[in-house]
């Protein structure tokens, strides 16, 4: 019988034929079986079978790969590296291959550009102007971070310092909180000058007038807003007015019904804001260790307790000096005080001001709607605070808990104990600006007054040296 080895057998191949279609069978084939030794021709075919399968187990993984790598592309991506898909073997994509991977934009890339165009028309043809928000400096430049008390400052900076890059606005577009706000006071077409009461106006003026296209297929983002200088906000699309800007944002959501919760009636703007308001509904089962208010989940009862009990900062810095404040109250006290700021809450029956507006609220209940809420259950008398009915039941309980470490006297309250160290202190803060002479007591100045100059003055209105 002859030996195979003594003749030398023609190696069996499979060209590529002239198509096209560089994924075909006979391709993959020539490529894979290019190096194999010589073998007996019925061998050779049943590798050959062997090989077409995992041929298709290649093209499969193959497949999946560019689709997983096409995930995050919307244009055409040139594949030039070796693509590991077996184990001890590659298969090799030339160079000259061009993989077109070509997808449909999603719903919310679409609406992305959609709100981007809208921008984008009111800005040229409009003098709307945009910001970012207002601060305790005044309302923030949509371009840069400078911020003006007055809406009119801020307008002239934005048409001189920021024209050249008017349709360069940048803004968030997490469409989960986006929104562009844009100050509509004196609102006119640039195309032909006329007056817009809103922007609504404005954009039906500029489809039906000049032809100008608007997407009305998307949720309504670009909140508008009447700004003027002073301490009341008007709505842009109703009467309402707020006192702080804050409360006016809070009130566009009735405007903006971009997102409704499902549980109950109320509507919001932004996604976020749906988000934030949804947890309100939520349960709660996460006990605060020091009050009795229960969270719905853990990071805000940690959150709470942290802030509030265990005196955790969470206000922002002085705007000026950068001096950090653990409350609200002592950081606008020191922009008054060190700073000079009008105190920003103005009662409208006595002009008094507040540097808060719990404590204008607070002053308008007590002295002007004389509300008297807490009764005392022993003698019948009216407070309006709990605090004050709290301090009053010492004289019923007659309890004297602060005691003074150099003379051992006792008092029923703190702050006494601590005027009456004064004493011991020899701290002579109350001093007469007639004739200089020092009180340790505000009620021993208030009596020199009255009795050595005929001055008259209340306890309030006398000021610590």
């Amino acid at each position: 019988m002859p030996m195979l080895s003594d003749k030398k057998l023609p190696l069996v191949k499979s060209e590529p034929g002239d198509t096209d279609d560089n994924d075909s069978d006979n391709y993959f084939l020539a490529s894979t079986i290019k190096n194999e030794s010589p073998a007996p021709i019925q061998k050779i075919v049943r590798k050959v079978n062997i090989k077409s399968k995992k041929k298709e187990r290649i093209e499969k993984k193959f497949k999946n790969l560019v689709n997983k790598l096409a995930i995050n592309s919307c244009e055409k991506k040139k594949m030039k590296k070796d693509i590991k898909v077996m184990k001890g073997r590659k298969l090799t994509i030339k160079k000259d291959i061009e993989i077109n991977v070509t997808f449909t934009n999603t719903r919310l890339t679409q609406d992305k550009q959609k709100h981007r165009e809208n921008l984008l028309t009111i800005l040229k043809y409009s003098n709307a102007t945009p910001f970012k928000d207002k601060s305790l400096l005044g309302f923030i430049c949509g371009y840069c971070n400078a911020s003006y008390p007055d809406p009119t400052d801020l307008k002239n900076h934005t048409d001189l310092d920021h024209i050249k890059e008017r349709l360069d606005f940048k803004s968030s577009f997490d469409m989960t909180e986006y929104n562009v706000k844009l100050d509509v006071v004196n609102l006119m077409c640039t195309l032909c000058g006329e007056r817009m009461e809103n922007l609504y106006k404005l954009r039906d003026h500029l489809i039906k007038t000049h032809n100008k296209v608007f997407h009305r297929d998307i949720k309504d983002h670009l909140l508008q807003f009447k700004l003027k200088k002073g301490d009341v906000f008007d709505c842009a699309l109703c009467p309402s007015t707020y006192e702080t800007f804050k409360m006016l944002k809070q009130h566009m959501n009735k405007h903006y019904c971009n997102y409704s919760c499902s549980k109950c009636e109320n509507s919001f703007a932004t996604k976020r804001s749906l988000n934030t308001h949804q947890t309100t509904h939520e349960e709660g089962s996460f006990k605060c260790d020091h009050c009795d208010k229960i969270f719905s989940t853990k990071t805000k009862k940690q959150y709470h307790e942290k802030t509030k009990h265990l005196g955790a900062r969470n206000i922002s810095n002085c705007p000026y000096c950068d001096v950090p404040f653990r409350s609200y109250y002592q950081r606008n006290q020191h922009l008054v005080k060190v700073h000079n700021s009008e105190a920003q809450y103005k009662c409208n029956v006595c002009s008094k001001g507040y540097i808060l507006k719990s404590l204008l609220m607070c002053h308008i209940k007590k002295n002007h709607l004389m509300e008297r809420n807490c009764q005392c259950t022993e003698c019948g008398y009216k407070f309006f605070s709990k605090k004050a009915l709290k301090a009053h039941m010492i004289k019923h309980s007659g309890e004297r808990k602060f005691i003074c470490e150099v003379c051992h006297k006792s008092y029923a309250r703190k702050y006494t104990l601590r005027e009456h160290m004064r004493i011991h202190n020899d701290d002579r803060r109350f001093k007469c600006d007639i004739c200089g002479t020092a009180f340790i007591q505000k009620c021993s100045l208030k009596s020199h007054l009255l009795s050595h100059h005929g001055i008259s003055l209340a306890a309030s209105d006398i000021p610590i040296s």
